[in-house]
């Protein structure tokens, strides 16, 4: 028989390193950015910084938050025909 190993809590991210996902992928896509204009180490930073200042602010609001707000603006986060734009304030069927 073997061991399978069990989370301590259900809904704990997955971690690489010390680092959960949006600190990770905020970190690449600074450090990307820091690449194009020559200045990877800095832009980096900068991105580890804004990574954990976006994982508090998400921490802090109900789950679904930032897409929520993203649709509200009328940024396409979802796609399909079941789904209005976000920009239409009046729902019709």
């Amino acid at each position: 028989m073997e061991e399978h190993p069990i989370p301590q809590t259900l809904d704990a991210p997955p971690l690489a390193l010390v680092f959960n996902a949006s600190q990770l992928f905020t970190f690449i896509g600074f450090a990307i950015v820091g690449i194009v204009v020559n200045h990877p180490f800095i832009a980096g930073g900068i991105g580890l910084v804004a990574g954990s200042f976006l994982n508090k602010y998400v921490d802090k609001r109900p789950d679904g938050y930032l897409r929520h707000l993203a649709y509200f603006r009328g940024i396409p986060v979802m796609a399909g025909k079941s789904i209005p734009n976000g920009i239409d304030r009046e729902f019709r069927p």
